[in-house]
């Protein structure tokens, strides 16, 4: 049954709403007394949005007053083209975490099952529990890896969707691109699977990508976003990649209207792939540089395929965030991504992470 935008609310309720796109990073950042803030928490890219996208949105400033319109039709058409798909099998949303909502939405409400792991990106589960959804939550490997084995035999009859964030968020750890296949044509035929792949453009070989399955006319539903490498993460604009009838069954619970300059910056960006390669070499210099110095250090972490890397606080440093905004340093400080004595830090310049690195060994005390 396609349930309609008027319906869901009418079920769920707006304050259940609220609540679920309630997220804890957004709180006001406490102020710093002294110098400038290095600010590491919410992976973005320093290196802001791209020439082109810029020069987008200035231009775009002057007709601000009015709704998009072409654009997007534009939007969704280069992004099939790039993608192999077609326009109608595209789904915008203000960031993919909107997309998420949409699938947590149409696939969770009213006890909706939908299998996941325990320690992944939230937005789908807790806007899903919001709406009345049962999670299945599943551990991660020893490795911080997605266990596709144990998602896999937890799929039942009941099951409406399953979701797997590769790379993962928070653990920065990307599945063999053998093991993700095998699940994806195996799982698909008993439900959905959605692939939220918000960092995959960290990686050289996008080979990885879940997209062919949906190419294929697999039961599978891929999630992007312009708010990492695109450094539009201000500008709230991502996508969903979907079979035509989920598609149509998402787009109907969209929440809201695109943003005229957001989808003016999106374009400009996909037209500049020499930015796109420009941010994956210098976050890959910068995570290299920090990584070895963790390495040093003694400082344990898990390998990184994203722009952040999952670092071992211990119990003596499991108020690391405030200890780090003490020395001007801003790493995420809510304390889902703390459980278990970790602690995520995102990427920032090449600076940022030798200025890091040094005030993690003097709170180590390495």
């Amino acid at each position: 049954m396609i349930i309609t935008r008027r319906q869901s609310l009418h079920t769920m309720g707006l304050a259940a709403v609220a609540v679920a796109l309630m997220r804890p990073e957004a709180i006001a950042t406490p102020m710093v007394a002294h110098g400038g803030l290095i600010r590491i928490a919410f992976n973005e890219n320093p290196a802001g949005p791209s020439p082109a996208a810029r020069e987008a949105i200035r231009e775009g400033a002057g007709i601000g007053n009015r709704y998009v319109m072409d654009e997007l039709q534009q939007l969704e058409h280069t992004i099939a083209s790039q993608e192999g798909v077609s326009p109608d099998q595209v789904v915008l949303g203000t960031g993919s975490g909107e997309v998420l909502a949409m699938a947590g939405a149409a696939f969770g409400l009213n006890g909706g099952e939908i299998v996941a792991s325990d320690n992944t990106f939230d937005a789908l589960p807790r806007y899903a529990t919001a709406v009345g959804a049962r999670i299945v939550s599943v551990p991660l490997t020893a490795t911080f890896h997605h266990d596709l084995s144990a998602m896999a035999s937890k799929v039942t009859s009941g099951t409406a969707l399953v979701y797997v964030c590769n790379p993962n968020n928070p653990t920065a750890t990307l599945l063999e691109s053998a093991a993700l296949h095998g699940f994806c044509s195996d799982v698909s035929s008993r439900a959905p699977v959605l692939v939220d792949e918000a960092y995959l453009d960290y990686e050289p070989d996008l080979s990885d990508s879940a997209v062919d399955f949906l190419r294929r006319g697999k039961n599978v539903i891929v999630t992007r976003t312009f708010s990492k490498i695109h450094g539009l993460a201000g500008m709230r604009i991502g996508y969903g990649l979907a079979p035509k009838p989920i598609a149509s069954r998402l787009k109907e619970l969209r929440m809201t209207w695109m943003n005229h300059l957001s989808v003016r910056a999106a374009l400009a960006s996909l037209g500049d792939p020499d930015f796109v390669a420009r941010s994956r070499r210098r976050n890959t210099e910068a995570r290299e540089t920090f990584c070895g110095a963790l390495h040093s250090a003694g400082i344990q972490f898990v390998p990184s395929h994203t722009n952040f890397v999952y670092v071992y606080a211990g119990p003596k440093n499991r108020d690391l965030p405030r200890t780090l905004l003490e020395k001007n340093i801003l790493i995420e400080r809510n304390g889902r991504h703390l459980d278990g004595d970790w602690a995520r830090i995102s990427i920032g310049t090449l600076s940022e992470m030798q200025l890091t690195a040094t005030a993690l060994r003097q709170v180590y005390r390495f």
